[in-house]
C-alpha cells in the first residue's frame, strides 16, 4: 500500500519566502489597495532539452544543491526527486490585483515552456485545483511563522507520493510589499512548487537565491536550466542522488 509523504520546508532569510505546512483555513482580510501594473521579462528556454551529456559539473552541482536537497524535513525526505507527473490546475484566491494575475499567468506560460512538465492552467474552481495561490496580510503571516523569529512574505507546502507531487498550497503577502516585491515572491514559490525545495548562496542573481532579494524579478538562465534538468525523461520522481550520480557520470565517459 502506497504511503503518502508530505514535507515541512522551510526557508527563511529576513524579509524572504518561507516554505512550510500549517494547519487550518487562512483568516479573512480587507482588500489589498490598488497598484500600479509593472511589465515583467521572461528568459524561458524554448530549445530541446539539455540531457545529461550537455549539463556542466557546476550547473550539475548546482541542480543537486537545489533539487535534492530541502532546507528542512526528516531526513528520509532528504536527497531524492519531487517533480509534478500530472498536469497541474492552479486556482488563484482573492485580494490579488490584476498584476499579481499577469505575473502568475505569464510565469505559467513560460513554464509550460520547459520541455517535459506538465501542462499548467489556471482554473476558476478551488475544487479542482491541485494548486492554490492565497493571498494574505503580513499580520496574518506573522502569526502563522512566529515560532520562527523570522519576518516572511510568502510559503509554498508540496505534497508528494513516492516523489509525485500531488499538491501545493502558496501563501503571499498583499499588504505589505510592493508590486516589485510580489512579483519576486510569487517566481519564487511558484517555481519552488515544481520541486525545487532548496536554496543557497552559490548565484545571487538566482531566484533560489538564499537571502530576500527583491530585485530579482526574472529567474537565471541557470534556474531556467534547473528545470530543465528536473523535467527531462532522465529524471524520474523518488530518485535518489546515487542513481542521478551514477547517470551523470556515464553520459560523461
Amino acid at each position: 500500500m502506497k504511503k503518502s509523504i508530505w514535507i515541512v520546508i522551510l526557508l527563511f532569510a529576513i524579509w524572504g519566502g518561507i516554505l512550510l505546512l500549517l494547519p487550518g483555513e487562512p483568516k479573512q482580510q480587507d482588500a489589498a489597495p490598488a497598484i500600479s501594473s509593472t511589465p515583467i521579462s521572461s528568459t524561458a528556454p524554448t530549445a530541446p532539452p539539455s540531457y545529461l551529456a550537455r549539463i556542466d559539473q557546476a550547473t550539475w552541482d548546482y541542480y543537486k544543491l537545489i533539487a535534492l536537497q530541502n532546507e528542512y524535513g526528516a531526513a528520509s525526505s532528504q536527497g531524492s526527486v519531487k517533480k509534478w507527473m500530472d498536469s497541474i490546475s492552479v486556482f488563484v484566491g482573492i485580494y490579488h490585483t490584476d498584476e499579481d494575475l499577469h505575473i502568475i499567468s505569464k510565469h505559467i506560460e513560460d513554464l509550460n515552456k520547459v520541455p517535459g512538465i506538465p501542462a499548467i492552467s489556471i482554473t476558476d474552481s478551488s475544487e479542482n485545483a491541485n494548486v492554490t495561490i492565497l493571498f494574505i496580510t503580513q499580520a496574518d503571516m506573522n502569526q502563522m511563522t512566529a515560532d520562527h523569529g523570522e519576518i516572511a512574505h510568502g510559503y509554498t507546502t508540496v505534497w508528494w507520493d513516492q516523489g509525485s507531487i500531488t499538491k501545493s498550497e502558496i501563501y503571499i503577502v498583499y499588504d505589505e510589499q510592493t508590486q516589485l516585491e510580489r512579483q519576486h515572491t510569487l517566481l519564487e514559490e511558484m517555481t519552488q512548487a515544481r520541486g525545487l525545495l532548496n536554496d543557497a548562496i552559490l548565484y545571487d542573481d538566482s531566484i533560489f537565491y538564499v537571502e530576500y532579494k527583491p530585485d530579482i524579478l526574472s529567474l537565471s538562465s541557470m534556474d531556467w536550466k534547473l528545470l530543465e534538468i528536473h523535467y527531462s525523461d532522465l529524471i524520474e520522481p523518488g530518485m535518489k542522488e546515487a542513481a542521478g550520480e551514477d547517470l551523470y557520470r556515464q553520459a560523461h565517459l
